[in-house]
């Protein structure tokens, strides 16, 4: 009805061992046994377009039903568009996976967007990239952090995870951090070209979002609520903003604090915020904190609220040069955690085939 005919609706109906289910198989659809004849059940999309492209949903999960409306849209932007925009990628985690699939995070931005990979050490970001996404960028080397100060004062847009202390880092990437640590610049002080604060050794931790987690104790299992691994609700979340108007949760583990920095011209609007029951605790502190959890709430004292992810906007000079842009466009979010898959994603087994779930936005 909204596409006032421009989108035509057929159902059909594939009966075993028919034309119909020939097709469903040819396009993609997946079929779901139901009984122990060989019949399939079969509840997917096909969309194609009036230049004969075409995209699938193979199977239509009733626990993605919350999701449903952004798969469809997903499936008809892509077909509208079918040129995609270039988004480049410079991660200190492995999003596309190393000896494992890729994250689900990078598989679904797959979906909609050119996927450019670029190394900690990149010198140059390609003029046709639109987007940049950066993660851990305390591990990029001096000539990246440069790339990036001369990507955003050609007009381009910065989507950053910075993250005081991660907790998914494996041990090859942490050797990597390391290597490429020795050589870096600060990126705090590219940050605060763009007026924003963020102490790379402090995380915060807060008693009222605090996420129930399972630990061991005393051999057996116990559930506590883990105020460093935090679940923010909309109450903590920009309502005006297009990015988290309509989120109902965001699950993020040892995030950071960003803050405004007073005399810069940019414009800075926190997105997401803390409970006033936070604190700040030091992050290499947090392996004793976790062996002694009883003993860090006993001398837990609130000082919160915290900003944890902010849009800065508005004029901003290099860090590098003497080149400026008028019209900044950055997103700061201060953790990089929430992208791991075990953060805001459930995998469900349905008939052998695994399904993610999404239980965070």
């Amino acid at each position: 009805r909204a596409s006032k005919g421009k989108i035509i609706l057929e159902i059909i109906d594939p009966e075993p061992f028919s034309a119909e289910e020939d097709n469903a198989v040819n396009y993609g659809l997946q079929g779901i046994p139901v009984d122990n004849t060989g019949t399939d059940l079969y509840l997917g999309l096909v969309a194609t377009s009036s230049v004969e492209l075409k995209r699938v949903i193979p199977f239509l999960q009733p626990a993605r039903e919350a999701n449903l409306e952004y798969d469809i849209s997903q499936l008809i932007y892509n077909l509208v568009h079918p040129q995609r925009k270039a988004v480049g990628v410079i991660s200190a985690l492995p999003l596309q996976g190393r000896e494992s699939s890729p994250w689900v995070v990078w598989q679904q931005m797959a979906q909609s967007f050119e996927l450019r990979s670029f190394k900690l050490d990149v010198a140059t970001i390609p003029n046709d990239i639109d987007v940049l996404m950066l993660v851990n960028p305390a591990a990029f080397t001096s000539d990246a952090l440069k790339a990036v100060d001369k990507f955003v004062m050609r007009g381009g847009h910065v989507l950053a995870f910075v993250d005081p202390y991660s907790e998914v880092t494996d041990a090859q990437t942490a050797k990597a951090n390391k290597a490429y640590k020795d050589g870096t610049a600060d990126f705090s002080a590219l940050l605060r070209t763009w007026g924003v604060n963020f102490a790379e050794d402090k995380v915060v931790a807060d008693r009222t979002l605090a996420k129930p987690v399972r630990l061991q104790s005393e051999g057996r299992d116990v559930t506590v609520r883990y105020p460093l691994w935090m679940d923010f609700l909309p109450k903590n979340m920009d309502k005006n903003d297009v990015l988290t108007s309509t989120l109902d949760r965001i699950t993020m583990a040892t995030p950071g604090a960003l803050s405004k920095i007073e005399g810069v011209g940019t414009t800075f609007t926190p997105l997401i915020l803390t409970s006033a029951d936070a604190t700040l605790v030091e992050s290499k502190n947090i392996p004793d904190y976790q062996q002694n959890l009883g003993n860090f709430m006993r001398e837990y004292q609130a000082t919160g609220p915290y900003i944890v992810a902010a849009r800065v906007s508005g004029p901003i000079k290099s860090a590098y040069g003497t080149g400026e842009v008028a019209d900044s466009n950055i997103i700061i979010i201060a953790d990089a955690d929430m992208l791991y898959n075990h953060f805001w994603l459930q995998i469900q087994n349905v008939s052998g085939q695994e399904f993610g779930v999404p239980n965070s936005g």
